[in-house]
């Protein structure tokens, strides 16, 4: 069986090195029936994240946001994933991955910003919020690389 795991996690591996998209909820699923594939799922769910990502505010509405920042999400030797945005210099922290969704915290010049994303179906989305102190807005990342 460890063999079977391991040459899953390699052709897992292959899969989203090439850019395709990988249904970590199918693995998931699977690792309920198989507990030893749920560390394998688990870390799956961050690698497909993996890559360079740019925002948009409150995507299609009026917003006094101008820009889109750029955020590189990348994996540790541990398998924990790192958020970091590289279009300028904030804090990233409280990094964490629960099946399709991944949540942080920014720290801003001006204010603390906690964000919650979900991986879209094809790959290339990030859906979700991001939670000022004065409100809650709509955000979705687009795959850049």
């Amino acid at each position: 069986m460890k063999i079977y795991n391991s040459i899953r996690l390699v052709a897992l591996a292959l899969l989203v090195a090439a850019g395709l998209a990988v249904n970590t909820d199918a693995l998931a699923q699977e690792g309920t029936k198989n507990p030893s594939l749920n560390q394998e799922a688990k870390a799956s769910s961050a690698t497909t994240l993996v890559g360079e990502w740019r925002e948009f505010w409150n995507p299609g509405k009026q917003t006094d946001v101008t820009y889109h920042d750029r955020y590189k999400i990348t994996t540790a030797s541990s398998g924990a994933v790192e958020v970091r945005i590289i279009s300028r210099s904030q804090r990233i922290s409280s990094e964490r991955v629960e099946g399709a969704t991944l949540s942080f915290t920014q720290q801003t010049d001006t204010l603390t910003v906690e964000y919650s994303l979900t991986l879209q179906p094809d790959g290339n989305w990030l859906v979700g919020t991001a939670k000022t102190p004065k409100e809650l807005v709509p955000v979705k990342w687009e795959r850049v690389r």
